[in-house]
Order: structure tokens, then sequence, then C-alpha cells
């Protein structure tokens, strides 16, 4: 932990099925800076980003690696989840951060804010932020999943 309050998580793993247990598990680094809900939050969102770029690293022939920083501050949970050294036998530009489904609503319910970037060699970042303060109800969960959901259908539709 920081001096300021904060602390930081920064990780690569083997792009591969252990990924997402290996990112969870380093994420307890982190845990005495976070509550409960929190804890939770950063958990699900770090698992299903993760998910995202071993799936399609696979699809792209594996071989990949999935890096992870994680960083808070007095505002904030700040996350990063991106390809490295991932060798893609497609065609350049085909590798992608495309949701499924319920990926996007779990993320859109759970994050602040998120989204992806697609870096000058092809590799894909997806980030996220979640915001410090009181965690959103049930019924709060219900509706920014709902809409992130209705939102990604309209945006692949």
């Amino acid at each position: 932990m920081s001096s300021n309050g904060g602390s930081a998580l920064d990780a690569t793993f083997t792009g591969n099925a252990d990924a997402p247990r290996a990112a969870r598990s380093a994420l307890t680094e982190l845990r005495a800076d976070l509550d409960d809900e929190q804890a939770y939050r950063l958990g699900l969102l770090v698992s299903e980003a993760v998910t995202n770029r071993v799936l399609d690293q696979a699809s792209g022939g594996g071989r990949g690696r999935v890096h992870v920083e994680v960083s808070t501050d007095d505002h904030a949970l700040h996350g990063t989840v991106a390809d490295v050294d991932f060798d893609d036998e497609r065609p350049a530009g085909s590798a992608t951060a495309a949701a499924r489904d319920l990926e996007a609503g779990m993320m859109g319910a759970l994050a602040d804010s998120w989204g992806s970037t697609r870096h000058a060699d092809g590799e894909i970042a997806i980030w996220f932020e979640v915001l410090r303060g009181p965690a959103p109800t049930r019924e709060q969960y219900g509706d920014r999943f709902a809409a992130a959901l209705a939102a990604h259908r309209e945006a692949h539709a």
C-alpha cells in the first residue's frame, strides 16, 4: 500500500484457462484497501476481462500472455487487462475485445465506466473504473446490467 492510501497490482499471466483464477488470487494483495463490495466487483471485472483476452487469444492460435494492472486511490479503482506477446495467427486487426452479451452486461453493471482499446501492434486492452463511494443497490445493478446489455445489442445489431 502506498502512502496516499492507494495500492497497486502489476502482474502477467500465461493466457490459458488458469489465468482468470490466477488473476483473482493476485488481487488479494489489494484487499486491505477495499471494502467487501469493491473487492467483489473488482474480482468479477478482472475475471471477465482476463477471460475475454484468453478466449480471443485462443481463437488466434494462443501462445500469448495477459497483463493485469490495477491501482486504487481515494477516488476510484482503475484496472487494465491487456494482451502481451500475443502472436496472433489471424490477419492483422482480427483480434477483438467484442464482449458477449453477458459479459457486456456484467461489465456495465459492475464498472462505473469501461471500454477497450487496440494498440498499434494489434494487441487489445480492456480498461475499467469503479468509483469509491456507496455501492449500487440491487435494483441499480439490475438497471445498469439491462442498460449495458441493450446498448451492446444495439451497437451490434
